[in-house]
């Protein structure tokens, strides 16, 4: 397993899909927090921006350009056999994708990239 800790990935995208880190010990959608880690439903990892358990977007305001970075990093860590992309260097990789809330400094704002 490998955490990419980023401004949130998309995960649903289809060379990462199937190599997506998923918490067994969590139940979705019956906002109890079944694996005890006190993170409630928490099935794919966390969003620690907005404190939720989709860490599909995380940049505020919500950036393509931050979205696609975490998603690329995944793919090059682990992009699936038989995708029409390059494989991943470890494609049999699960990611396990963390959004983490960056401090908007000018050099971080998508705006002054």
């Amino acid at each position: 397993m490998v955490a990419v800790i980023d401004a949130g990935m998309d995960y649903r995208h289809a060379e990462l899909n199937d190599n997506i880190w998923q918490n067994l010990d969590e139940i979705a959608g019956n906002g109890l927090d079944d694996d005890g880690n006190d993170y409630v439903d928490d099935t794919l990892d966390w969003d620690f921006l907005d404190n939720d358990a989709d860490p599909i977007f995380g940049f505020a305001p919500r950036s393509a350009n931050f979205q696609d970075h975490a998603t690329h990093v995944a793919g090059i860590i682990a992009a699936e056999a038989g995708s029409p992309a390059p494989l991943g260097v470890a494609h049999n990789a699960q990611i396990m994708p963390l959004c983490l809330p960056f401090d908007r400094t000018p050099r971080q704002d998508p705006q002054n990239f």
